[in-house]
């Protein structure tokens, strides 16, 4: 079953970055937040991102996820796999100032409940400094697969050399068991 799953995950992995265009446009996140009359807003220090592509944490839906996907223009490829649906994004992806390979949005109950960001293209101790001093107020774990999570309100920050997930408050770390 695992080698299966890790299989999959490669092959789809491989299909999207060809399907991609890799010379297109960076997709960013965690960018500051613009208001009415276009300043940039700074997330409170006592939160953790829960909101990406228009998309919430805990809340939103996967069909209206999909619709927003939609309406941005970007592609993606859906996936189903026990009791989790998920949407894979491929291509140039930016978090926390580290670039990704991709970037999959997991549904359970038809509720988003997490974002990984897969395959860190960028030296992992520069991306974890950036994360431990941008995080440092929080409560901080590290568990026995290797991966630090930071506690939030809302959603945790779970993070290891290769993977980077936000998922709501008490969610699991990305392992291949999911």
């Amino acid at each position: 079953m695992k080698r299966l799953l890790i299989s999959y995950l490669f092959c789809l992995i491989s299909i999207s970055i060809f399907a991609q265009d890799n010379n297109g446009p960076t997709l960013k996140f965690n960018s500051p937040y613009k208001t009415s009359d276009n300043r940039s807003v700074i997330l409170p220090a006592d939160r953790i991102p829960d909101d990406f592509l228009g998309c919430t944490l805990g809340v939103t839906t996967e069909i209206d996820a999909l619709k927003k996907l939609n309406k941005l223009g970007i592609r993606f490829d859906e996936a189903s796999g026990g009791a989790s649906d998920i949407i894979s994004i491929r291509g140039n992806i930016e978090c926390e100032g580290a670039k990704f390979v991709g970037v999959d949005l997991w549904f359970y109950n038809n509720t988003f409940w997490k974002i990984v960001f897969i395959i860190c293209r960028t030296d992992s101790k520069v991306w974890t400094n950036t994360i431990k001093q941008k995080y440092s107020k929080f409560p901080c774990v590290k568990d026995r697969f290797g991966y630090i999570r930071y506690i939030g309100r809302n959603a945790d920050i779970v993070h290891n050399e290769y993977n980077l997930q936000y998922t709501i408050s008490g969610g699991s770390c990305i392992r291949f068991e999911e």
